[in-house]
């Protein structure tokens, strides 16, 4: 179960909509300390380029948010990005996840975050143990406070 606060899931919005302006996807990590499981305690707002319909994250920017969790001691919880139209998972975001590790979320925002600030209609999976990706049901696994 990922927690955050309302206002974070705000925030992320703002990033979303602000970067991709309703023409391009966008993306954005949930981060949190490792220490406390499922915990999200801040949003970043990757280097990337954008499409209508995709996105690249830059890697330098990445290897430097590497760096970052570690010495701060956070994980890097879920990847969020946007979708020109209804949320699903796409085969390009299957294999273009930040991480390749189990439990690992994505989370897909329809319209390129245009609508309410809710996890109505957004699309959730999870990265499974065989390496697979499993969706969920977000308002089972996200809580928002």
């Amino acid at each position: 179960m990922l927690r955050l606060r309302r206002e974070l899931l705000e925030e992320t919005f703002e990033h979303l909509r602000a970067c991709g302006a309703g023409r391009r996807e966008c993306v954005a990590y949930w981060l949190g300390p490792r220490s406390q499981d499922g915990e999200v305690s801040e949003i970043v707002h990757p280097g990337h380029s954008a499409t209508a319909t995709s996105y690249d994250v830059d890697g330098s920017w990445l290897n430097e948010l590497w760096v970052r969790l570690a010495r701060q001691e956070l994980e890097l919880r879920a990847q969020v990005h946007t979708h020109p139209g209804s949320a699903f998972h796409s085969s390009r975001d299957n294999h273009m996840a930040a991480i390749q590790t189990a439990g690992f979320a994505s989370l897909v925002i329809p319209r390129f975050a245009l609508g309410d600030v809710s996890l109505e209609g957004v699309h959730l999976e999870r990265r499974g143990s065989d390496g697979g990706w499993q969706a969920a049901n977000a308002s089972d696994a996200i809580e928002v406070t």
